[in-house]
């Protein structure tokens, strides 16, 4: 569906965390896998040293100080999977501290950087036994992209005083609460081709429901598009469904292409533009927009390729694989949008591996 489908209720579980079986001073823990959220980790900040405490994921070396040691907290991130939707509404804790332990706690969020309370502040009483408390967001936080959460703990009576959560009797330490919404068309593996001497144009709905038909554009600039032919759904069950259309008049060397979906209610959603230039001497490599920003799509224009199977393979800053993908050129240019899901902020090198090599760098902000 194109329009939001909700299936939400009010302050139903998003994600948890369960510390059962855990020594406590393990590296990270693991949420518990949940509908419409990927699976996270939970991690301490560099002013904390993780300290054994079965069932718990315990620290110690927070701050003696009144307000939040920017250093000094828990951090794991909240990403809604492709086609949902997140909204946060609160955050129920089950936690103790050692008798020198924090005692004040609060949750901040990416949203501004961590500059500024995203919750009421918790004060727990002078005592070492377990206690039960609830995060409430000021404002209920909205996200189709990541976004990292962080618990600060101060207040401590003793540089060694320990905190941490766990030891929850339903095994819930951490519940993560608010509501899911599945989200209009999710486009996916958009790309145009350039095929003896026709684009192909092909793209998926990763969510497709209540469709009434899909429009491939095409425009000579890019800004001005026109239609160049309809398709009906195939599926319209909520899943994955393919297209492809071949345009066998381009307009001229280079062509833009956009597909267009309607709902049966009139709303209508775009996909990314897909370039194509019809022919290049020199093969050339350029991805936009870039800078890029984190969780969204990219779109990849590659020109003057020889024919052949060709991988994108994309790098961190550390040299390390994030994504793998083959494409199939038969010679020209292609265009392919590329997800960027849950990738982290930072400097990414993608490189073009076949018959010819070609690499370029971007930027996810």
């Amino acid at each position: 569906m194109l329009l939001v489908i909700c299936c939400q209720q009010a302050s139903a579980q998003i994600a948890s965390f369960s510390f059962a079986g855990s020594d406590g001073d393990e590296t990270s823990w693991p949420s518990t896998e949940a509908v419409g959220v990927q699976q996270s980790l939970i991690t301490r900040g560099p002013g904390v040293t993780a300290v054994a405490n079965a069932d718990r994921f315990n620290s110690k070396n927070w701050t003696t100080g009144s307000i939040p040691d920017l250093n000094d907290y828990l951090e794991f991130t909240i990403t809604p999977k492709p086609g949902f939707s997140i909204s946060l509404t609160e955050i129920a804790l089950q936690h103790q501290r050692s008798v020198t332990g924090p005692r004040s706690f609060v949750i901040r969020t990416s949203l501004d950087d961590f500059a500024n309370d995203a919750t009421n502040s918790v004060t727990v009483p002078d005592v070492n036994t377990n206690q039960s408390s609830t995060f409430i967001f000021q404002t209920a936080i909205s996200l189709t992209t990541p976004l990292v959460i962080r618990i600060y703990a101060y207040n401590a009576e003793a540089a060694n005083g320990t905190w941490g959560p766990g030891e929850s009797i339903d095994g819930k330490d951490m519940v993560i609460a608010g509501s899911f919404l599945l989200l209009p068309v999710k486009f996916v593996n958009a790309k145009a081709t350039l095929r003896s001497q026709q684009v192909l144009v092909e793209w998926a709905n990763a969510t497709e429901s209540d469709v009434q038909l899909y429009v491939v554009e095409r425009s000579a600039d890019g800004k001005n598009f026109y239609e160049l032919t309809k398709l009906s759904p195939s599926k319209n069950n909520g899943g994955y469904a393919s297209y492809q259309t071949a345009d066998a008049a381009s307009l001229s060397k280079i062509n833009f292409y956009r597909i267009k979906a309607v709902e049966t209610s009139g709303h209508v959603l775009y996909s990314n533009v897909l370039r194509v230039e019809s022919s290049s001497t020199a093969a050339a490599l350029n991805l936009f927009p870039n800078p890029a920003t984190a969780g969204s799509q990219v779109t990849l224009q590659a020109n003057g390729l020889p024919a052949g199977n060709y991988q994108l393979v994309v790098y961190n800053s550390a040299a390390q694989i994030v994504s793998v993908k083959t494409v199939s050129v038969s010679g020209g240019s292609v265009s392919q949008t590329i997800a960027l899901q849950d990738w982290p902020k930072g400097m990414y090198v993608l490189e073009l591996k076949g018959a010819v090599i070609k690499q370029l760098r971007f930027v996810v902000q």
